[in-house]
């Protein structure tokens, strides 16, 4: 099974027939993340956020509690 990037925790794939008595198998997708991270990964954490083009999904969420 190939999982395509970006791919967010909780997107269900079907995989036809391939599940109990020919059925269809679903398979759910768990992203964990890392609870431990060194000084340079937290530095290059935050660069990849100032290089990103896409808004954050958690910005809009403080500017309606601001209102």
């Amino acid at each position: 099974m190939k999982i395509q990037p970006l791919t967010q925790s909780g997107r269900v794939y079907r995989l036809k027939g391939l599940g109990l008595a020919g059925a269809d198998q679903l398979v759910t997708i768990d992203v964990q993340i890392p609870q431990v991270l060194s000084s340079e990964e937290v530095s290059l954490y935050r660069k990849l956020k100032e290089l990103s083009r896409e808004p954050s999904p958690r910005e809009s969420m403080f500017k309606q509690t601001q209102q």
